[in-house]
């Protein structure tokens, strides 16, 4: 796997997102615990195992 880095004038080009959209996407995101952010680099998380059986 390789690592690529994005800058966030990227990212929005990529997704056709306004930066007020991204930076709201992104802190959901970060309100969930399904990223870190520190402030330069993303680290995606693990999902949570459900709590609920199949």
């Amino acid at each position: 796997m390789t690592d690529a880095l994005y800058s966030d004038r990227t990212i929005c080009a990529t997704l056709g997102l306004k930066e007020n959209d991204y930076v709201f996407a992104r802190s959901s995101l970060i309100h969930k615990d399904l990223v870190m952010y520190d402030g330069t680099l993303f680290q995606v998380l693990s999902l949570p195992k459900s709590i609920y059986k199949a």
